[in-house]
C-alpha cells in the first residue's frame, strides 16, 4: 500500500519549490530584460511567464507546483504522490529542465541554494524512492 503523504513534508516541499521557482524566474527575467528592456509590473511578468517563449521552460515547474498545492489542499494523496513523482522526474539530472537550470546555476547562487533545498524537501516526503535527486 502506498504511503500516505504527511502534510508537513508536502508543505515544506511546496515552499522550497516556490523559492526555486522564484530564483529561476528572477534570473530568466533578468536575462529577458537584457534583451527586451524592463518588465512592467507583476501582471506583465505573469503574462510573460504564461505566454512568452523565453519563459516556456519554467512552465512545467509552475504547473506542477500549482497541481501539488491543489492536490494537497483537496487531500488527494494519490495525486500528491503522482505530482511528487513528476517533480522528481523534472528535477532529475539529465532532464531537459535540469539542463536548462545549469545555465542559471552558473549565474545565480540563490538558484543553486533553492535547488538544493528543493531536492532535500523532495526526498523528505518519503514518496520519492529513486536516487535521481
Amino acid at each position: 500500500m502506498p504511503r500516505t503523504p504527511s502534510r508537513d513534508p508536502i508543505d515544506s516541499l511546496t515552499s522550497t519549490l516556490l523559492d526555486l521557482h522564484r530564483a529561476l524566474l528572477d534570473d530568466t527575467r533578468q536575462d529577458y530584460e537584457r534583451i527586451e528592456g524592463p518588465v512592467g509590473g507583476p501582471g506583465d511578468l505573469l503574462a510573460l511567464l504564461t505566454q512568452h517563449a523565453t519563459f516556456a521552460w519554467l512552465r512545467p515547474l509552475s504547473g506542477l507546483i500549482a497541481e501539488l498545492e491543489h492536490a494537497g489542499a483537496a487531500g488527494d494523496d494519490d495525486a500528491v504522490r503522482e505530482h511528487v513523482a513528476k517533480l522528481d522526474e523534472l528535477l532529475a539530472p539529465g532532464s531537459a529542465f535540469a539542463a536548462r537550470t545549469v545555465v542559471v546555476f552558473q549565474r545565480s547562487p540563490d538558484a543553486v541554494m533553492a535547488h538544493a533545498a528543493a531536492l532535500r524537501a523532495l526526498r523528505a516526503t518519503g514518496i520519492v524512492t529513486t536516487q535521481s535527486t
